[in-house]
């Protein structure tokens, strides 16, 4: 939705030599329910450098791949164990932000489309492809930390926890979600929406079974 998306982040490149990856905000469109909303996956009121610990933590959510751009020298060096992923956008985000800097421009550019037919969204809500990207993914963090001597380890259990949470929420395993690691991480009102939400789907579901 930017016409100089690709201009501006290549030239903010070029001004900045250590700068490996540039990100910038969006727009997510729920195309179920025709919604649109402003993403901010980094919740800062201000284009940043970020640092691992905010890129990995990710507390806005979803950082949209669109809005990657990134030196060819990121992807050329990208390890064997960090390829062939069910999700390549985040190990790329995480290779580059140790090897130079990550910069986010605060200003939508772009917009991310959730739900639409084929998308990983949509696949992802298959028990068993959502194991297999599960259990992938937390191998690659596992060997990201081994890489990274350690030096991130909390940020990385961070987002295995947040992977397990996310496998519960795809398959509709309400119950082990209110009971995984990354539940207890949130705060308390934080805690009490999701249980409610959780036990609203819970119902839901119980209705549907009944009425089939």
């Amino acid at each position: 939705i930017d016409e100089k998306k690709l201009q501006k982040q290549a030239e903010f490149m070029e001004k900045h030599s250590g700068c490996s990856m540039v990100l910038s905000n969006g727009y997510g469109y729920k195309v179920q329910k025709k919604r649109i909303f402003k993403l901010n996956p980094i919740p800062v009121k201000s284009p940043m450098f970020l640092s691992p610990h905010d890129l990995l933590i990710e507390k806005g959510g979803l950082i949209p791949t669109a809005s990657m751009f990134f030196k060819e020298s990121v992807e050329n060096t990208l390890p064997f164990w960090a390829r062939k992923l069910p999700a390549g956008d985040r190990p790329l985000r995480m290779w580059a932000v140790i090897h130079g800097d990550v910069y986010y421009d605060t200003n939508p550019m772009l917009i991310y489309r959730i739900g639409s037919i084929g998308s990983f969204y949509q696949r992802s809500q298959n028990y068993d492809y959502a194991q297999m990207i599960c259990q992938k993914m937390c191998k690659f963090y596992d060997d990201f930390d081994t890489y990274t001597n350690g030096k991130l380890h909390d940020e990385i259990q961070y987002m295995i926890d947040r992977e397990e949470y996310d496998f519960y929420s795809r398959v509709g395993d309400h119950h082990s979600k209110c009971k995984s690691a990354f539940y207890k991480r949130q705060p308390i009102h934080k805690r009490l929406l999701i249980k409610i939400i959780s036990f609203i789907r819970i119902f839901s579901q119980r209705i549907k079974s009944f009425a089939k």
